[in-house]
């Protein structure tokens, strides 16, 4: 529906419309966080006590699987490592949790030079012992999409991550506030 007015014609504002406005602030929000928002870095001293945690299923491990708070949208990301052992690889296949009704894995690059999301390439998902694979921000990472609940600091989300040789692995997502830097990783599957 379009209406006259001095400007010309205009679109109403339905609330379609309204609701593909809020959706976009919502991404607008997470992009930030993946992407990197220097001003979302702060120092701070809770999250340089985190002890990493350590899923490991046969040759592979999974390392500090965290994400940002989502401050009520609908949409999250997480971030990890994957590492493997001496001689081992494989390949990150799938995500899946039982709190988003759609995960995907994405990467972020640039076409002519606008930076965009796109579900992550094949070969972009491969891992040796001397090659992890590292999910963070600027890059590849796990987005949520049509969170059941919001993300809230210190609260966990449940995540399965399925590769081509090893199976499915189950952990447990530490949920992180916006002002807390990025987890360190090892990179070393014992």
């Amino acid at each position: 529906m379009r209406s006259e007015s001095a400007l010309g014609t205009q679109p109403v504002a339905n609330s379609e419309n309204r609701m593909r406005i809020f959706a976009g602030y919502g991404l607008i929000v997470v992009l930030a966080a993946i992407i990197g928002n220097q001003s979302l870095h702060a120092s701070n001293s809770d999250a340089e006590k985190d002890e990493s945690k350590v899923y490991q299923m046969g040759s592979i491990c999974v390392e500090s699987p965290w994400s940002f708070e989502s401050l009520g949208k609908k949409v999250g990301a997480v971030f990890l490592a994957i590492s493997a052992q001496k001689g081992f690889s494989d390949r990150l296949v799938r995500a899946h949790s039982p709190q988003a009704m759609r995960v995907e894995i994405h990467d972020i690059v640039n076409k002519d030079g606008i930076m965009m999301m796109e579900e992550a390439e094949a070969e972009r998902l491969m891992f040796t012992s001397d090659s992890p694979l590292e999910l963070k921000q600027h890059g590849l990472h796990v987005m949520l999409m049509g969170l059941q609940i919001p993300l809230t600091p210190n609260s966990e989300l449940r995540l399965e991550l399925e590769f081509e040789k090893s199976g499915t692995i189950e952990m447990e997502v530490t949920v992180r506030e916006l002002s807390d830097t990025p987890m360190q990783y090892r990179l070393v599957c014992e």
